[in-house]
């Protein structure tokens, strides 16, 4: 029938897969990475993500009230990175979870101006 690839699924559903076109000159890229006590994990995310071939512009780490030490790791590791406007914190009172996280993130990202055009 196929090779059950994705580009299988939409020609069985009758439809052409839509790919957004990027300028990389209007298109900006944050990076919303959600921890809660997992200092170390999240040093090794931010070194990838801090790698990849296309850079981000901002990464936004948001903090489920960690008490582990991952702020200290952060100031400690990556001031250079907040010093230049790459690496941003948004430290939450409490655990809102993951989804919580990522929404809490996605609302700052988005209110900074950090995502999309403009």
């Amino acid at each position: 029938m196929g090779s059950g690839r994705i580009t299988d699924l939409h020609a069985l559903a009758g439809a052409r897969p839509v790919l957004p076109q990027y300028n990389s000159f209007v298109t900006r890229v944050c990076a919303v990475v959600v921890t809660r006590n997992r200092k170390d994990l999240l040093r090794q995310c931010l070194r990838s993500v801090l790698a990849q071939a296309r850079p981000v512009d901002r990464i936004l780490v948001v903090d489920n009230a960690s008490t582990d030490g991952t702020g200290e790791m952060l100031d400690a590791e990556f001031v250079r990175f907040a010093e230049l406007g790459i690496l941003a914190r948004l430290n939450l009172r409490e655990n809102a979870g993951g989804a919580g996280g990522v929404g809490a993130g996605m609302r700052w990202a988005h209110c900074n101006n950090t995502t999309g055009r403009g």
